[in-house]
């Protein structure tokens, strides 16, 4: 379709006819038109915000939505004193490795050296 067929297509829709057609060749001729359809659909967005915004006011604040519980205690036990010994006692032998590599003993064999 070329320039002039649209524009016969538009003037064949247009101020003739009512319906979605005539409204926006409407808009397209009055830009006052086409500033309160701007100004319209902002009210509406507006509003439709504004609804929202106090619907879910009212659910939090009556406790209906968001909604906190307390989180369930559990009951762990006793530590195993066992396993805490030996945690201590890695970490012991770990602490003595690094010192010994810090005042410069090494603990393990350079091949290149031999």
């Amino acid at each position: 379709m070329d320039l002039k067929n649209i524009n016969q297509l538009v003037k064949a829709v247009g101020a003739d006819s009512k319906g979605v057609g005539a409204w926006f060749v409407q808009a397209k001729r009055d830009p006052n038109r086409a500033w309160e359809i701007i100004f319209g659909s902002f009210l509406v967005v507006a509003l439709l915000l504004l609804a929202f915004s106090g619907y879910l006011f009212v659910k939090i604040n009556r406790g209906e939505i968001f909604t906190v519980s307390k989180p369930a205690t559990e009951n762990l036990g006793t530590i195993d004193r066992e396993k805490v010994k030996q945690a201590l006692d890695a970490m012991d032998r770990k602490a003595l490795k690094l010192k010994e590599i810090k005042n410069g003993g090494t603990i393990y064999v350079d091949p290149s050296l031999q």
